[in-house]
């Protein structure tokens, strides 16, 4: 099976706890929040880049600025 990461790309599942959006990556220990999905949007970006940055991203066979998926799981919220 091939993985996102392995494809080229960071997955971003996001879900929402009371008042605040919360974003992991999928195999990759990124994590971030924000109380929009427009503030959110841009911290998805910002901690995905931070993360991969100094050669990280080789290490995870990634390029170094990696398409990012988001994928929303409101579930728990509907």
């Amino acid at each position: 099976m091939v993985t996102k990461e392995k494809a080229g790309a960071v997955t971003m599942v996001v879900t929402k706890e009371g008042d605040h959006y919360l974003a992991r990556a999928e195999g990759l220990s990124i994590f971030t929040e924000a109380t929009s999905l427009n503030e959110l949007k841009h911290n998805i970006r910002e901690a995905v880049l931070l993360h991969l940055e100094g050669g990280e991203h080789e290490r995870h066979g990634l390029p170094a600025n990696p398409a990012i998926e988001v994928v929303y799981d409101f579930s728990e919220t509907l």
